[in-house]
């Protein structure tokens, strides 16, 4: 059998190429040593913050390079031919730089075409203000598909005078009503340039987007500033609203967050609430009703004329408390539900005629059970509220899947009352359904099991497969005896009824 022999080859890199030239020729392109760290630097970039994270390195090589070789006999075009890479390292520096003279040269002399060096100067020039840069870009008719992005860059930085540029030489041509996107409000917020969206309010979105002043600008600028602590941001963004009349925002803000009583004098207390909108907003997931949303509801309620209890405005004050629990029971938040009926002096009829309409938890996430417990029940037995029967299943479902050992969980269930061992409304809601198919079926656990197992079939969406088979598992040891076989048998018929 032949032997194969192995060569092993020295591959020179083109740096390591050009040291060995170098050694060999006094005199050459001193150029190309500088750039020798050159192959280390990412000259692709998806947009201007990419290549400040290298820029460092870039101003490194290029600043003493063009400080040497950039004269009269400039060595850029023998640069640009030498390593072609750099020429867009050299466009960006020259951006980033406001070196106008730079760009000039490669565009003129060099006859490069800059947006094929890089797509992101405009990006460059506007994050740090080089407006006689942005100038010489338009003028030579450079892509503007990134305008939007340049934009951002000046907002973010403080540079009005770019923005300016922007809405006098395109505002006639260009869509820009989304060029100073909601992230943009949110970080100036963050970092507390107050300065910067007082001019966005006032000069760039009414030419840009009037509508985003009322819709998006202010009411975000609010939000956002109460959530950070800004209080002098919020304070402003709070007078703009009221100068305007936008009640409805403050109101909501005023509502739904923490330590927002200094907002209140800015609402209009003879604005007219619009009850739909307030059920709403009392309602808001990831709330906390005890700590934000009764204790700001009952300002509401007491300070707004709309809402006070007297004539004129009366019938209004009742149709917003029966809204208000009225959405208050559909999304299962019993804790604004209790205060409804404990403190508000509504219509007795108005509370019997809501709580025990069956829709308790309807629109409810069935773990927001978690956070009540026995007194809760109490409560609710007392006014006898009725949960949804699709909101009960969804809480079993969930209880199944949570359980490996569903026999020994079941036997748990059913030994326990809900007065004395219970400890969250999470599993009273379990008990009471096992309790209901038990009165159903004269107290058979294997009929009470394989009625929940009905049940979970008929669900939009029934449980995992594994869990229904052990509930069917479950079922199947519990009958057996004829009588047992028969029952189960008859329900297996309905099922299958069910399902064709």
């Amino acid at each position: 059998m032949a032997t194969r022999s192995f060569t092993t080859e020295d591959v020179f890199t083109t740096p390591g190429l050009v040291r060995v030239i170098c050694s060999f020729q006094p005199g050459v392109h001193h150029d190309m040593l500088a750039f020798l760290r050159i192959h280390d630097v990412q000259t692709e970039y998806r947009d201007a913050h990419h290549y400040f994270s290298q820029s460092s390195v870039v101003d490194a090589i290029m600043t003493p390079w063009l400080a040497t070789f950039h004269g009269p006999d400039s060595r850029i075009p023998l640069l640009v031919t030498c390593l072609p890479r750099t020429s867009s390292l050299l466009v960006k520096y020259a951006a980033d730089h406001g070196r106008v003279d730079l760009l000039a040269y490669v565009h003129d002399h060099v006859q490069t075409d800059l947006y094929g060096c890089s797509n992101v100067l405009y990006d460059l020039a506007s994050r740090r203000g080089h407006l006689s840069v942005v100038k010489y870009l338009y003028e030579i008719g450079y892509n503007n598909d990134r305008l939007n992005e340049a934009a951002c860059q000046a907002a973010f930085h403080s540079h009005p005078s770019i923005l300016e540029f922007f809405l006098d030489t395109f505002s006639d041509d260009l869509d820009m009503a989304d060029w100073i996107p909601e992230e943009t409000i949110y970080s100036l917020v963050d970092y507390s340039n107050l300065t910067m969206l007082q001019w966005l309010v006032r000069v760039w979105f009414p030419t840009a987007n009037p509508d985003a002043v009322l819709e998006v600008v202010l009411p975000r600028s609010l939000t956002t500033a109460v959530e950070l602590d800004k209080k002098d941001i919020a304070e402003w963004a709070a007078a703009e609203l009221q100068a305007r009349n936008l009640n409805d925002a403050l109101l909501e803000v005023f509502l739904l967050h923490d330590n927002t009583d200094f907002l209140f004098p800015y609402i209009n207390i003879d604005m007219d609430v619009t009850v739909a909108d307030l059920g709403n907003m009392v309602t808001t997931k990831d709330v906390s009703e005890t700590d934000i949303i009764v204790p700001h509801l009952a300002v509401v309620f007491e300070k707004l004329t709309c809402l006070t209890r007297g004539p004129p405005m009366g019938a209004k004050r009742r149709i917003a408390l029966k809204e208000c629990l009225r959405v208050s029971l559909l999304q299962g938040r019993l804790g604004l539900l209790r205060w409804l009926v404990e403190t508000q002096e509504m219509d007795p009829e108005d509370i019997r005629t809501i709580v025990t309409s069956n829709d308790c938890g309807r629109s409810a996430w069935p773990t927001s059970l978690r956070e009540y417990d026995a007194d809760m029940c109490q409560f609710l037995e007392h006014h006898n509220v009725n949960f949804n029967d699709t909101f009960k299943r969804r809480v079993v479902s969930m209880h199944l899947e949570s359980t490996t050992d569903w026999l020994g969980w079941y036997a748990t269930m059913r030994s326990n009352t809900t007065a004395e061992t219970v400890k969250t409304l999470w599993d009273v809601l379990v008990i009471q359904f096992f309790d209901e198919l038990a009165v159903a079926e004269n107290g058979s656990d294997a009929a009470v099991v394989g009625r929940c197992l009905q049940r979970m079939l008929t669900r939009d969406r029934p449980p995992r497969v594994l869990v229904l088979r052990n509930v069917y598992k479950c079922w199947q040891s519990m009958c057996v005896d004829e009588e047992g076989m028969a029952m189960k048998r008859e329900m297996e018929g309905e099922m299958l009824a069910q399902a064709t």
